[in-house]
């Protein structure tokens, strides 16, 4: 059963990616969610606190969950499926999180609060840059000699975060959904 704060996150989602941020008003996110206004206010301190919290609870988790297993894949599988598997989420991350992420840079307090939020949650997990990880994890790949000498994990890193980024974006923008099977063909080539 969905729970009203869920309702709420998924409205203000709705809202902000079919209407804009500065038409989601904490009234506009309760009546599309079907609650009464002042219903937000009892899950979330204030309209940033909800947009934030739809990045760290919504968004996040499946990108983070990718990046913290890498250092258990070192030396397992192959490291194409591992970035594969990696640029897929990252891709699905950037592509729901582009409307959003754009409406960031309209608010620059809500900006600043959605830094001091990613920042706070990282080090309470103690979470490093996704691209920190992923050169870490292409590095001890170089090591065992499963990853290029030559390449620079760094420069890798990146270069997948940032096309992947750069493809929901455009994709976004234009106005498409890319199907599964052109994302799919999109990071084979990318990786």
């Amino acid at each position: 059963m969905t729970t009203t704060r869920q309702r709420l996150l998924d409205a203000a989602e709705r809202v902000i990616r079919s209407k804009g941020l500065a038409a989601a008003s904490t009234r506009e996110i309760a009546r599309e969610a079907g609650c009464a206004d002042g219903t937000l206010y009892n899950h979330f301190t204030d309209r940033a606190d909800l947009f934030v919290t739809i990045f760290l609870d919504k968004l996040l988790p499946d990108y983070w969950d990718a990046l913290s297993k890498l250092p258990y894949r070192i030396g397992e599988g192959t490291v194409q499926a591992h970035l594969e598997e990696l640029a897929q989420i990252a891709l699905a991350f950037y592509y729901k999180a582009a409307p959003l992420r754009a409406a960031l840079f309209a608010e620059p307090e809500l900006l600043a609060r959605y830094r001091e939020a990613l920042r706070s949650q990282a080090q309470s997990r103690k979470q490093e840059h996704p691209t920190h990880l992923l050169s870490a994890y292409l590095r001890a790949e170089q090591r065992l000699g499963r990853v290029a000498v030559q390449a620079n994990p760094e420069i890798a890193a990146e270069v997948l975060f940032g096309t992947c980024a750069n493809y929901a974006l455009r994709k976004c923008f234009c106005g498409e959904t890319p199907t599964p099977e052109e994302a799919a063909r999109f990071v084979q080539e990318l990786v």
